[in-house]
């Protein structure tokens, strides 16, 4: 028997849901007659259907009934390559005739965009041919120019009537050059009646507008009439645009829009219209008129000039005849301004200078052998002062000397005390003569000192300090440079410990190793060594021969000698301990060797063993436990390995079986079949079987 492969199926599911096949799988449905394939769509497999009886039922049952429309049956053409006839929504093809299915219904012929229907034959219309939209008639036979209708008259122009019929009429003629119209015409916005043009739309504005460099041409010898009215009757400029002209009655000016605002034309105006200048207002006045935000700030005639406001001036002001100043008269400014008289400037009446009086270098002042009276005592040198008070300053004069030389200071005199830069300071306070040292003092020769200097404040030595004897720092010491050098044969520190690396704990990783560098020679060179904390490793290293680079030390490790190492942990390139060849634990090629000399190697604990044991000769053990493989020549067991510890569990097989597991997994099973054609395969509870079916199952 072969093995029988049996379609996944349902009997009363119409198709299979979203994820019930797999991928190309198959299934059929007999309740809707499908054949169905699985189609991965986007990580969901959807039913796709391929075929079935319900495709195959509608085609024809027998060559007699090709090429005739049967319902609920695929078309499929007869011998003659026709159909019978042919249903399309509500047209009906049948013979010759092209027909709708529904009582009163139209017949519409509608070609795509701009084609057309093409009736290359001749056709007939029996009924009432209406056509909606604009048509072109060609080769009329009517009419050799055309379509004619003898109720038209002649140089009339032919527009729709009420009821849709061509009229025409007497007020509208054309006679092949001029167009005439009894009555107004109507053109978009703009209407001409009469002698007048004017604008249908409300607020709408009237354009005259020549073509290219073409202008608008008033024809006329009289005049040319512009928009009047009062300032209140004046549109706003920004809706009526640039350009616009207009006479004000309230200002008596012509005026214009320009950028969005009303100004004069003519004269002197500003854009708001507020200020400005005007030479007559009535007939003859001969009058200048100045006005300035809306009201009238100066007068001109032929006899005076008046001024509304303050008269100011930046530059030379000059009257070369007599001027007459009414009320009070400010004169510059106190703080800033000079006011110059280049002649003679007479005074009636007392002077009050708040502001001083200021002469110029090169002048003087001349009293007219009169006094200056009430002069204040004097605060500077520069002040004037009394008489009595000069006396009062007048004393004897006095001598001076350094010890060698000597001067006389006469009463009337300046004694100076002048200070020496950076060594010493002079104060004048009142009576009070202050000689002192500065802050920072910088003595230029040498100091000497021949009994004990206490110094309570800071002492900054900018150059070399040489100190010959012994010094003693009772406080702390603090060195800023680069190196410090000590030349000692013997240094003794009471600190038990030394601090690197700076005095306070470091925020940032600064790269540098921390430890001691120190210079030797090995009798050939000079070499530097190092020992301490390599700051890339974390790791305490000793370096002999060792390279500093900016603070950072690297080389090839060196030996060092040790008693007793404790440490929680070795990590080294090769440790020997022992006779090589004798007694001795080695790892110097990279695997540990334990070579004893008397041929035996007794381990006295548990022996943990996590990668490949490989025993070349005999190996006997009452319990050993192996937690990976075991590689050997031979292994002979007394019992069954387990499957517990990776065996079978059994000594003989099944023949001709499957090896399988039991169901709690904890042996070994087997699975046989004697029909032909049987494959393994699991049951709905996992077990597996030999069967010669292979069943895809329902939906």
């Amino acid at each position: 028997m072969s093995t029988v492969i049996k379609l996944k199926y349902s009997t009363t599911t119409a198709q299979p849901a979203d994820d019930v096949l797999v991928q190309a799988e198959a299934a059929y449905s007999y309740d809707s007659g499908k054949l169905w394939i699985g189609k991965d769509v986007t990580g969901t497999i959807e039913a796709k259907a391929i075929g079935g009886t319900y495709y195959t039922g509608l085609m024809p049952s027998s060559a007699a009934t090709h090429g005739i429309l049967t319902a609920s049956q695929a078309v499929v053409v007869g011998s003659d390559k026709k159909i019978n006839e042919f249903l399309v929504d509500d047209i009906t093809l049948d013979a010759n005739t092209i027909s709708t299915n529904t009582t009163n219904t139209n017949l519409v012929l509608d070609p795509n965009g701009i084609g057309i229907i093409s009736l290359a034959a001749n056709t007939s219309i029996t009924g009432t041919l209406g056509v909606s939209s604009t048509s072109t008639f060609t080769g009329l036979s009517t009419h050799a120019a055309g379509i004619k209708d003898s109720s038209l008259t002649a140089s009339r122009i032919t527009y729709a009537g009420t009821d849709g019929r061509l009229v025409d009429s007497a007020n509208l003629t054309y006679d092949g050059t001029t167009l005439t119209v009894d009555g107004a015409l109507d053109v978009d916005n703009i209407l001409v009646d009469g002698n007048t043009i004017s604008v249908t739309d409300t607020n709408g504005s009237l354009v005259l507008e020549a073509n290219g460099t073409g202008v608008v041409d008033v024809n006329a010898t009289t005049a040319l009439l512009v928009a009047s009215g009062t300032e209140l009757q004046r549109p706003v400029a920004g809706n009526v645009g640039n350009g616009a002209i207009r006479y004000n009655q309230t200002a008596n000016r012509f005026e214009g829009t320009v950028s969005g605002s009303w100004t004069g034309l003519g004269g002197v105006v500003d854009i708001d219209q507020d200020t400005y200048i005007t030479a007559e207002e009535s007939t003859d006045d001969d009058t200048i008129r100045i006005y300035a935000a809306g009201s009238q700030r100066a007068t001109i005639n032929s006899t005076a000039a008046a001024f509304a406001v303050n008269l100011s001036t930046t530059g030379t002001l000059t009257a070369d005849g007599a001027t007459t100043l009414n009320g009070a008269v400010n004169l510059g400014n106190a703080s800033a301004d000079a006011i110059a008289v280049a002649g003679t400037a007479s005074f009636t009446e007392s002077v009050a200078l708040n502001g001083g009086v200021v002469v110029a270098g090169s002048q003087t002042i001349s009293m007219g052998s009169n006094r200056v009276t009430l002069v204040a005592t004097p605060t500077l040198s520069t002040d004037a002062a009394t008489k009595g008070y000069i006396d009062g300053l007048i004393t004897t004069g006095f001598d001076i000397s350094d010890g060698v030389t000597s001067s006389t200071i006469s009463g009337g005199d300046t004694f100076t005390l002048n200070d020496v830069a950076n060594e010493t300071t002079v104060t004048v306070a009142g009576d009070a003569v202050t000689i002192g040292l500065p802050s920072d003092v910088t003595i230029g020769n040498d100091l000497t000192v021949t009994n004990d200097a206490t110094i309570t404040n800071d002492l900054t030595v900018s150059n070399n300090l040489d100190v010959t004897g012994n010094t003693i720092i009772t406080g702390n010491l603090t060195v800023h440079g680069s190196t410090v050098t000590v030349n000692s044969t013997t240094v003794t520190i009471d600190d038990p410990v030394f601090t690197l690396g700076g005095d306070t704990a470091p925020t940032t990783n600064d790269g540098k190793d921390k430890g001691i560098e120190f210079k030797w020679h090995n009798g050939s060179a000079a070499k530097v060594g190092f020992f301490g904390h390599d700051e890339s490793t974390g790791k305490f290293t000793f370096i002999p021969d060792a390279t500093n680079t900016t603070e950072v030390f690297s080389g090839t490790a060196g030996d060092a000698v040790f008693g007793e190492i404790d440490a929680t942990g070795v990590n080294a390139g090769n440790v020997q301990v022992g006779v090589t060849g004798d007694n001795e634990i080695d790892t110097a090629s990279g695997n540990l060797t334990i070579d004893s000399a008397g041929g035996t190697t007794t381990l006295d604990d548990d022996v943990d063993v996590t990668g490949t044991l490989d025993v070349t000769g005999a190996a006997t053990a009452a319990s050993l436990t192996v937690t990976n493989a075991i590689a050997a020549g031979s292994l002979t067991l007394t019992t069954d390995l387990a499957v517990a510890d990776g065996g079978t569990g059994l000594s003989i097989f099944t023949g001709k079986g499957v090896f399988t597991s039991n169901a709690a997994g904890g042996a070994i099973a087997f699975v046989t079949s004697s029909t032909e054609g049987a494959i393994l395969q699991y049951n709905a509870s996992g077990v597996p079987i030999a069967s010669n079916v292979i069943d895809g199952g329902t939906f």
